[in-house]
């Protein structure tokens, strides 16, 4: 017996020598079990207001922005991970101030949550950012922001950092120099069914970049509700029918009072914003109570429902599913 255990502690120095390791002695692939998370907007707007005397100096700080973070499921060190793959933000800019023009391997959506009259630029183009407006800053491209207007604006950012970063891949540049390719006017693309003939073919992302909130529900109100009243509708790529963005897929879901929706689960991920109403909703064991403002994720694996209170809810979702579907690893299963 002794002998034996000294022959694998020699073996298991030997191996660790070589860094090598024995596969039969650890279970490969135990699972997270990350489970979903809720930031209530009660708590986090007055951390952004704080945010802005603590960071006050814009050229210093360059993105005011606070991070969603489960350090207790990703790690200590993982200051990016909202939820699997994704990356959640809020992000504040006041009356006058600037985040300067830069261009990342990340591909960026910004969905203003409060207030009016600032601007993103993306390739030269500009984007009104209005109350609920979502605009894209895909990935590669050249943004910056602006308020030149009299209110606090505040947005939520997600990204696909977390997989960018563990693909190590990240790659950043902040002097710009020569100018993007000249893109269509965002108007161009107004009327359903049709683009320019001379849009730039082989992007990876839709060639207009700022999604209305007044668009957005007109859409919504137009979608045909499923059995369990919900309406459901994707943020396109104008040029190809496909998602937004390469990488990261976004959706507006309309919820019926008090009814719960059809329960599903998926090997994706999402974060879920809460744009108009309140609500529940069910992930797994978890019972999560939300309401405007509030953000949620949706991790993989578990059964979800929600259900809108009175007056119905409408909730925005960033989700992963794109990443999945090219890597042939998307499943999605609906309950009977």
């Amino acid at each position: 017996m002794a002998d034996g255990s000294r022959q694998d502690d020699t073996y298991a120095a030997a191996l660790k020598r070589a860094s090598v390791s024995a596969l039969w002695q650890r279970n490969v692939y135990p699972p997270r079990g990350e489970k979903p998370r809720l930031w209530r907007w009660a708590e986090l707007e007055p951390l952004l207001a704080r945010a802005v005397t603590e960071a006050a100096d814009m050229q210093a700080t360059e993105r005011r922005v606070l991070t969603l973070i489960q350090q207790d499921v990703f790690g200590a060190d993982d200051f990016v991970t909202t939820t699997t793959n994704l990356s959640a933000n809020y992000q504040v800019l006041m009356p006058g101030e600037t985040a300067p023009s830069h261009r990342h391997t990340m591909n960026a959506l910004r969905f203003v949550v409060e207030g009016s009259g600032a601007v993103t630029t993306v390739d030269g183009k500009t984007c009104p950012m209005d109350e609920r407006d979502m605009v894209l800053t895909p990935s590669w491209c050249w943004h910056e922001h602006a308020n030149p207007g009299g209110q606090r604006v505040i947005w939520l950012d997600v990204l696909d950092a977390p997989l960018i970063r563990q693909l190590d891949v990240v790659r950043f540049e902040r002097e710009q120099k020569t100018p993007p390719p000249p893109m269509p006017a965002d108007s161009a693309f107004a009327a359903a069914g049709f683009v320019p003939a001379d849009s730039p073919a082989g992007l990876g992302h839709s060639p207009m970049f700022r999604y209305s909130w007044a668009a957005a529900r007109l859409a919504l109100a137009a979608a045909p509700a499923a059995a369990d009243g919900a309406k459901l509708i994707r943020y396109t790529n104008l040029a190809t029918g496909g998602p937004a963005m390469n990488l990261i897929d976004s959706f507006l879901a309309g919820l019926a009072a008090g009814k719960p929706t059809r329960a599903y689960r998926s090997t994706s991920n999402a974060v879920c914003f809460v744009a108009e109403g309140s609500g529940t909703s069910r992930i797994g064991d978890a019972r999560l109570a939300w309401t405007r403002n509030d953000l949620f994720t949706l991790p993989h694996g578990h059964w979800i429902s929600h259900e809108a209170a009175a007056g119905g809810a409408v909730l925005f979702l960033g989700t992963d599913r794109e990443i999945l579907r090219r890597l042939d690893l998307l499943a999605d299963e609906h309950a009977d």
